[in-house]
């Protein structure tokens, strides 16, 4: 290979003393270094008119799209219902409902508190006002008569919250509806609006999880695993 190499450089300088023409390069290196850049812009050149918007960046750029639209479906309908829920939740006032313990099964521990207070054992005709959360012990239920006609029954293990909410807004001397809310953290609830009053319509209800809400005046039994999610199950009418 390096005799080769030899011979080419004798060869070559024979060549150039005997007055042959040099070979021109292939490429003129000097006109395409002159040539401008895709987007330069030279001295001289036409500039775009001002005011004109900015040509949109090439596909595949790092540039996520600004319509939601444009995410992919099923992401952009979860979201969308993950997002009206928590804006409803936000859009709730809390108030305190009154309940009483009507009857309970089972041993082992079972816990109330108001407003976010001391905890206190659900003990047999205890009554307490405000917004309620119970816990139940692996081996104990109590059910709570709440207000003037629902029931509530918080099974074993379950972390239950009890509370109303304003159903429109108050007037002078006449205010509005409350109506009661069960919100189950965790565990299993047995809900009954209690029977409608005289002359009117039935009671309504509005049960909620961290994945589930429904407002209905249905005898109706909601678990609610972290794991598994929400399911529920409607009761035999009383």
């Amino acid at each position: 290979m390096r005799r080769a190499l030899v011979l080419s450089s004798v060869l070559i300088a024979a060549s150039v003393q005997a007055g042959a023409p040099p070979r021109e390069p292939t490429v003129d290196l000097k006109r395409e270094a002159a040539q401008p850049r895709p987007g330069q812009i030279t001295p001289g050149a036409a500039r775009p008119p001002a005011g004109l918007p900015t040509p949109p960046a090439a596909a595949g750029a790092d540039q996520a799209p600004t319509d939601a639209a444009q995410a992919a479906p099923h992401v952009f309908r979860e979201r969308t219902a993950a997002q009206e829920l928590a804006a409803l939740r936000a859009s709730i006032r809390d108030e305190g409902v009154s309940a009483k313990v009507e009857a309970s099964s089972g041993d082992g521990p079972a816990q109330w508190r108001a407003d976010g207070g001391e905890w206190a054992d659900t003990g047999a005709g205890a009554s307490g006002a405000g917004v309620l959360e119970v816990r139940t012990g692996l081996f104990r239920a109590v059910t709570f008569a709440v207000g003037d006609r629902a029931k509530v029954t918080v099974m074993r293990a379950s972390r239950v919250i009890l509370k109303q909410v304003r159903v429109g807004e108050d007037k002078p001397g006449e205010p509005a509806p409350r109506r009661l809310v069960v919100e189950v953290k965790r565990g299993r609830v047995a809900v009954d609006p209690g029977p409608a009053p005289a002359g009117g319509a039935p009671e309504q209800v509005t049960i909620t999880t961290p994945d589930w809400m429904a407002v209905t005046p249905d005898r109706l039994e909601v678990t609610h695993d972290p794991g598994r999610g929400t399911t529920t199950r409607y009761l035999p009418a009383r």
